[in-house]
């Protein structure tokens, strides 16, 4: 019989938050400068704030499209990477183990929806797996300001081994 992994609660593993955190968003350069924090593993909840250095249109203050597709990319990776840790957890494996997983995870694919400009103090990414086989997840995200408005949708591709 195959381990469950839908069964596994991120939530059970206390340490897990902090060493992601730092793995993903501290320790990464390009996460580090987007100031990129992790909310919540399941469903995966990332934040970022509303600096002068993403700004791509000057006069209307608005999120660069690059950031935007760069931070959906993050949060839609962020999901596929917490499914396979989940397959890990559900395989037995410590969760010290399984976030080593995370080294073999790419992108392969990944579309923007750009919906609106990107205006607002703060930027919140919210991302779910849509489906989840051998070796490739399939993700769906959002981008959404402060104020709650739709600014951007992402639906990627990612490897993992």
């Amino acid at each position: 019989m195959k381990p469950d992994f839908n069964a596994v609660s991120l939530y059970d593993y206390p340490d897990l938050l902090a060493a992601l955190q730092n793995a993903y968003c501290d320790t990464c350069p390009f996460n580090a400068f987007l100031e990129v924090s992790i909310k919540s593993l399941d469903p995966v909840e990332l934040h970022m704030p509303m600096r002068p250095e993403l700004i791509g249109n000057a006069h209307r203050k608005m999120l660069h499209g690059g950031v935007i597709a760069a931070y959906l990319d993050n949060v839609c990776g962020t999901a596929s990477g917490m499914m396979v840790v989940k397959r890990r957890l559900a395989e037995g494996v410590a969760w010290q183990e399984a976030v080593k997983a995370l080294t073999r995870h790419a992108t392969i694919d990944l579309r923007t929806d750009f919906l609106q400009p990107g205006i607002g103090k703060k930027f919140i990414g919210r991302a779910e797996v849509i489906r989840s086989g051998s070796r490739i997840n399939v993700v769906r995200g959002e981008l959404l300001n402060d104020a709650g408005e739709l600014i951007a949708l992402g639906t990627g591709a990612f490897r993992y081994s």
